[in-house]
């Protein structure tokens, strides 16, 4: 009983994973990257999410949240809204939520059951959106109390490849680069200690000695044999 106890606790350890939310903000007119000109690629959404787009400077969208929560109408020029996937993900992942005990019972794939609800909720979308990446989201990853991730956790395969494809430009294009690097310091060898003490042991030539020196020690450069002056004289015929 005590063994399938600890095979049991085991078991829920190795299935520990990180668990991935999109925050959702409502921005002031200070903080609303739509407002910003340096922001040149990012969008808030009257969803409250935050997304990137795949071209520099589009136009604001109907679902932008300055656009939408406007008193006074704002021109966007006939533009179709920005896709959200920060949304589908939500609702894909609640829905999970609800069906996951279901889906341990018929050993269904967590990933690809996800995957599917992607596709579910992208074909209820009839109008035409522009493409968009998710700007923000937060991993959380459970941790003890020194801060260090928890005995068997182990992290999933990448569930939201969409995520890594952030075009960087504007305000955050020079974010992780160091405008003064330094360079790496040149790796050294430190001999073992077994070659340390062999070639403390070996035996120092002295003056006069006829002792032959050790095949560790160095041979002299040799010397190349010293050539005599020649003078080149060139006759003259006067």
């Amino acid at each position: 009983m005590a063994r399938t106890k600890a095979m049991g606790k085991r078991r829920r350890e190795v299935d520990i994973r990180a668990t991935v939310t999109y925050p959702q903000t409502i921005p002031d007119s200070k903080s609303d990257p739509c407002l910003n000109p340096s922001a040149t690629n990012e969008h808030t959404l009257k969803c409250g999410h935050r997304v990137v787009t795949a071209k520099e400077n589009e136009v604001c969208a109907p679902n932008c949240h300055h656009v939408a929560t406007s008193k006074h109408p704002i021109d966007t020029k006939g533009a179709a809204d920005f896709h959200c996937q920060a949304c589908i993900e939500m609702e894909s992942e609640e829905k999970f939520k609800k069906e996951k005990k279901k889906l341990i019972a018929q050993k269904t794939d967590e990933e690809e059951w996800r995957q599917e609800l992607r596709e579910e909720y992208a074909k209820k979308i009839k109008k035409p959106v522009r493409k968009t990446y998710i700007a923000e989201n937060i991993t959380s990853v459970p941790c003890d109390e020194d801060g260090e991730p928890v005995k068997g956790y182990k992290p999933g395969k990448p569930g939201h490849p969409f995520d890594v494809g952030i075009p960087r430009s504007g305000a955050i294009m020079f974010e992780d680069i160091d405008p003064n690097p330094v360079p790496d310091p040149e790796p050294s060898i430190r001999p073992s200690k077994r070659k340390r003490e062999a070639l403390d042991k070996e035996p120092v030539e002295q003056a006069g000695s006829s002792r032959r020196l050790s095949k560790r020690k160095r041979k002299a450069p040799e010397q190349e044999p010293e050539q005599e002056d020649v003078m080149f004289v060139r006759s003259v015929n006067l």
